[in-house]
Formats: C-alpha cells, structure tokens, sequence
C-alpha cells in the first residue's frame, strides 16, 4: 500500500536539486573564474605588452584617441611591423578621413576586405596612387609613411635637409621632400648611425610615435566630400598580429655643428718710400795741356 505525502515529495525534490547544484557547482566556479580575468584583462583597457616599452606613453595616447587598437588577445605588439593596410587605417583616423569613392580596382582589394574602405580613402584623397596591384598586407617602409603624412598634413616638401642623412640617394623623389620637412620639424629622426633607412620595415610603435609627434601641430587635408562617397566605418581592427620583428628605437641626430667665426686677416704691410739717388758724380778736371809743337820731321833723304 503506497502512501502519499505531500511533504515527503518536497523533501525528495530538495535533495534531488542539491545533488544537482553540488554536480554544476564547480562549473559555475570555473565560468566565473573567467569572466572575472577576462574584466580584468579587457576591461580596463590595458594592453598586456606596453608596461616596459619605450613608447608605452604614444601608445596609450593614441589608444584613447582610438585612433590604434590593440590585438583580440589584449596585446599591441609594438615591435610588430605594420602593414600597409594597417598603416592607411591609422592615419585615416588620425585625419579624420572616412569620405571615398568606390570608383577604383586593385586586383588584390575587394570589398569584402576590412581594409576596403581605407584603401578607397587614399585613393580618393590621393596618397595612393592605382596601379594595378597593391600588396596591402605586405609590410610598410619608413619613406612610405613619411611621404604619406607630409601629403596628408600638407607639408612644405625639403629636399635639402633630407640630404642631411647619408643614404637620401637610396631616397625614393616623391618621399624625399617630406622626409626632408618631416625632419626638420623634429618629427622624425634618424638611427644611430646617421640613416633613415628610407626603404626599411617600420614598426608599429615607431608609427604611433611619428604621429603623436605630429598630432595637434599640423592641420590635415579637409575630407574629400565627392557626390558618390561614403564613411568609412569608426572601427576597422586587424584580426590577428603579424609576426614580431622588433628594429632599434630611432635615436636623435645631434644638431649642425657650429662653424668657428673667420680668422680675421691683418691688414697690408706698408712698403718703404722710394729711395734717396745720389746726385751726379763729379768729373776730375782740367786736365793739363798736351805739350808740343813737336820739331819738323827731317828730310827729304837723298837716295842711294
């Protein structure tokens, strides 16, 4: 004979549901052990690799002006080269550039790409010319940047400072003048050695520290409004870094040296007055009378 009891029920379902907790709970526990790292990660906004970097101060300020972004993983990778695709996202936000035409073709740019609409930015601003083949994931070189912030930011080209560098003849023309006005507004140094290294890889770092050298003093080129354009989206971010490739922290060129005042030269040494000539040299005189009439000369002989 089964009894039913309304108690018995409930006290049977407690202990059921308490076996259950006691089998969740420590799920539950792991699962609030990682959202808690990950607040701590990402929510404060702190990049996990800048603590110790020279540039740490560029870089968090230009994180905050969202104008970079850090990888999904938390960290910046300042030593990464930057790519091409990367770099025109950087300085387009910087610029606040986001009007463009999509009247343009790269066989290696679709519209699917993240970096489509930054692509389009350069080429309707004009500090990407088309050519056919872009090599956007391909890494940037120092000139490259230069010669794309002094267009952007619409500087006085100098081609004489950057003759200052040992290696202007490895220069290419159309960056030169800016590495030159980029250079003499203390925007830019060189390596230790005296170079730019005009065609090497530059690191993300060194850009962010190109650009906050330049943020707020120079006024950039007013956005393109053309009837086809459209914004770019506010954020563009990479998926994944690119593999580390760390290259020496640019060091300053020390100044002209002075050139030492002129050696002043004594002024021209007199020259003695003419020279006295004796008078004329007297002539002895007179001499005495030649004697004479000498006696007649006998003759004549007789012959024999």
């Amino acid at each position: 004979m089964f009894i039913y009891h309304s108690n018995w029920v409930k006290l049977i379902e407690g202990e059921f549901k308490m076996k259950t907790l006691r089998k969740r709970l420590p799920l539950l526990m792991i699962l609030l052990l990682l959202i808690s790292v990950n607040l701590i990660s990402f929510g404060d906004g702190k990049l996990s690799d800048i603590s110790n970097h020279w540039a740490k101060d560029q870089i968090n300020k230009m994180v905050d002006l969202n104008v970079v972004n850090g990888y999904p993983d938390g960290s910046f990778g300042p030593d990464n080269n930057m790519t091409k695709a990367e770099f025109y996202a950087v300085v387009n936000r910087l610029a606040n550039l986001k009007s463009f035409s999509k009247n343009f073709s790269f066989s290696d740019v679709g519209e699917t790409d993240w970096f489509y609409d930054n692509v389009a930015i350069g080429v309707t601003i004009g500090y990407i010319t088309e050519s056919g083949v872009l090599n956007p994931n391909s890494f940037i070189t120092r000139e490259e940047v230069a010669r794309i912030i002094g267009f952007v930011y619409q500087l006085d080209q100098n081609v004489v400072v950057a003759d200052i560098f040992p290696d202007a003849n490895q220069m290419a023309l159309a960056a030169k003048g800016y590495i030159g006005a980029m250079k003499s507004k203390g925007y830019i140094s060189g390596y230790p050695d005296g170079r730019f290294g005009p065609t090497g890889q530059i690191t993300r770092a060194e850009v962010v520290t190109m650009l906050n050298n330049i943020f707020e003093k120079e006024t950039p080129r007013l956005d393109l409004k053309k009837d086809d354009s459209v914004e770019v989206p506010p954020e563009i971010t990479p998926t994944s870094p690119v593999p580390a490739q760390p290259i020496p922290s640019p060091l300053p060129i020390p100044g002209p040296i002075p050139i030492p005042a002129p050696i002043p030269i004594p002024g021209p040494i007199p020259i003695p007055g003419p020279i006295p000539i004796p008078g004329p040299i007297p002539i002895p005189g007179p001499f005495p009378p030649i004697p004479g009439p000498f006696p007649p000369i006998p003759g004549p002989f007789p012959r024999p």
